[in-house]
Order: C-alpha cells, then structure tokens, then sequence
C-alpha cells in the first residue's frame, strides 16, 4: 500500500525537480517547427496501475507502443512466493495476444520483487491479463 502512495509522490517530486532548475530549454519558433510535429500529438504520460491479491500486488508501470510493438512494463512484489519462477509468459496476454517475449530485468529478495517486461509483437490496447499461476491472475484494462 505505502508503494502506491510513494510511486505518485517521487513521480511529481521528479517532474517538478526537472522543471525548476537547469538551463531553460531552447525555444523552437511557429514557423521553424516541422509541420510532421505539428500533426502528431504528444501521448499523456502513462500512470501506473495497481491490483493486489493474496498478499501479490502487480503493478503496470509503464507500456510503450513504438515499431509495431508493445511492451509493458511490470513490477511483482509479495512476501510468500519465489515469483521469477512462476511461468508469467504463458499465463498472460493482452486482447488475447501471447507475449513473445517476457524478460526478468531484475529479481530481489528471493524472486519476492521482480521487474520485469512484456513484449507483444503489435500496438495494442484493451484487456490485459497477468497470469503467475492459475489462481493468480490479475487483469487491467489499459485505454
């Protein structure tokens, strides 16, 4: 619980740290601007996603959507189970896609706290299942 608090507070901290000091960023004038900038809209920063369930929590840190693919960004964390044992790549999909590729970025604790990435081969949204076992199934619906 004090993880979802926190990770919202150091987001900010980090956001307005960055804005308040350093050199002022170049400007770019209207009419040098390219008009490929102007067409494409910049995408909101994704806010991370939380589920807990039998003392697991799952936590969506981040998906990016970029050359085709998606990948998202996971982190685990529990005081019971090895979780960097469990088969999270075959039990998971998202809008009914497997991933094809699912990478322990690192492993803490005993495999107690895990982060990790997802990597399915289109961009795409809707429903998002994490599978650790057959009782442990967190689902999310990313936009």
């Amino acid at each position: 619980m004090k993880k979802i608090i926190i990770m919202p507070v150091l987001f900010l901290a980090l956001l307005f740290g960055g804005c308040a000091g350093g050199k002022p960023a170049a400007s770019v004038s209207e009419s040098s601007a390219s008009p490929a900038n102007k067409s494409r809209p910049s995408r909101p920063a994704f806010i991370p996603i939380s589920e807990s369930q039998d003392g697991v929590e799952a936590t969506i840190e981040n998906i990016a959507k970029e050359n085709g693919k998606t990948v998202v960004e996971l982190a685990l964390s529990n005081h019971v189970y090895d979780l960097s044992a469990m088969d999270v790549k075959n039990g998971s999909s998202f809008s009914g896609i497997k991933p094809s590729e699912y990478n322990i970025i690192s492993s803490a604790a005993g495999g107690h706290h895990v982060q990790a990435e997802m990597i399915f081969e289109k961009e795409i949204f809707g429903s998002l299942t994490i599978g650790l076992n057959d009782s442990l199934v967190f689902n999310f619906n990313i936009p």
